[in-house]
């Protein structure tokens, strides 16, 4: 569900996405810098696997999204008392191209 979240975003032009706990649900918000627009509300039930997915993505932080291999950074802040998670999508132009950055010469 995540992974969907994230293509959306992709999409609509934007960067990151942020999921806030807000009136007993959890919201996700597409942004493109300071602008957000929202895609989804979530209820408790529905919450958990994003999380797990969340975890999991952690540990790879890179993904293909619209084609295109984007690498993901994770943070989460306080915003009135509650915590936000704030993943933002970084196009990676150099696994794109087919380079690895820690790759060997010969």
């Amino acid at each position: 569900m995540l992974m969907e979240f994230l293509e959306k975003a992709v999409t609509m032009g934007c960067d990151s996405i942020e999921i806030e706990y807000k009136d007993y649900k959890e919201w996700v918000t597409a942004f493109w810098d300071c602008v957000g627009v929202g895609i989804a509300c979530l209820d408790s039930g529905e919450v958990k696997p994003v999380f797990k997915e969340m975890d999991d993505l952690k540990k790879r932080k890179y993904v293909i999204l619209g084609g295109a291999s984007y690498r993901l950074v994770f943070s989460r802040y306080k915003s009135f008392g509650e915590w936000t998670y704030r993943i933002k999508m970084k196009i990676d132009r150099t696994r794109a191209a087919g380079v690895h950055r820690y790759s060997r010469r010969a």
